[in-house]
C-alpha cells in the first residue's frame, strides 16, 4: 500500500453519530469543570482517549493490518471538534502515531485535508490511512460552523515503537497520568536527535 490510502464508508452512520455525541459530551464536561487542557490547536476542542473512540480503535485493528499488510499494534485514539476559523499547520505526527486514520464524524461544509499536496474530502464514515509519522499533512481555514473527526493511531508490531502499544499505558481508554514517562522520554530524545540530523 501507498503512504495515503481512502476508505470509503468505513463505519456506518450511526456509529459516527454515536462518537461525534461522544466528543460533544466531553466537551460539554470540559466546559462545566473549566478543565480544557492542553488544546494546541486554536478554536478547536480536542478530547484524548475517548472511550467509544478508542474502543473503535481496537475494532478496526484488523481491518487496518489489513489495508497495510502489517501485524499493528494499537497506540491510541482522540477526537476534535473544529470550529470556524480552525486551521492545521504542516506537521508530521509524533512516534506513536506511526500508522494513522483519520475518520470524518460530522460535517457542515466541505474541509478537505491534505497529505504531500494532494487534497481528499471525506464524508461522515469515510477515513484516510497513512504513515502519520513520515507523511506531511495539513488542514487550511475552516470556513464551516462545526467539523467532527477522530484520529485512531498504531505501531508496528515488528518495528522499531513497538514499545509504544497503547501510548505506553496499561491498556487504551485510560488518561495521560497513566503513561510510562520513561518510555515516552525515550522516545522524545529519539525523535529530537532524529530531528536534529
Amino acid at each position: 500500500m501507498s503512504k495515503v490510502k481512502v476508505i470509503r464508508n468505513l463505519v456506518g452512520e450511526e456509529i459516527c453519530m454515536l462518537l461525534a455525541t461522544e466528543l460533544r459530551v466531553a466537551k460539554a464536561i470540559s466546559d462545566m469543570t473549566e478543565k480544557l487542557g492542553d488544546n494546541p490547536l486554536p478554536k478547536t476542542h480536542t478530547v484524548p482517549y475517548p472511550i467509544g473512540v478508542e474502543s473503535l480503535l481496537l475494532l478496526l485493528n484488523q481491518r487496518v493490518n489489513e489495508e497495510w499488510g502489517k501485524n499493528l499494534l494499537p497506540a491510541y485514539a482522540m477526537g476534535r471538534i473544529l470550529y470556524t476559523g480552525s486551521e492545521l499547520k504542516p506537521h508530521r505526527d509524533r512516534r506513536s502515531s506511526e500508522y494513522a486514520m483519520t475518520l470524518c464524524l460530522e460535517k457542515d461544509c466541505n474541509y478537505p485535508i491534505y497529505f504531500d499536496g494532494e487534497e481528499f474530502e471525506l464524508e461522515p464514515g469515510d477515513a484516510v490511512l497513512y504513515k502519520g509519522s513520515e507523511v506531511m499533512h495539513w488542514r487550511e481555514k475552516y470556513e464551516g460552523k462545526e467539523h467532527l473527526q477522530c484520529f485512531l493511531f498504531y505501531v508496528d508490531a515488528e518495528g522499531e515503537f513497538k514499545e509504544l502499544k497503547y501510548d505506553t499505558r496499561p491498556f487504551v481508554g485510560l488518561s495521560e497520568e497513566h503513561k510510562d514517562m520513561e518510555k515516552v522520554a525515550k522516545y522524545c530524545d529519539a525523535t529530537a536527535r532524529r530531528m536534529n540530523k
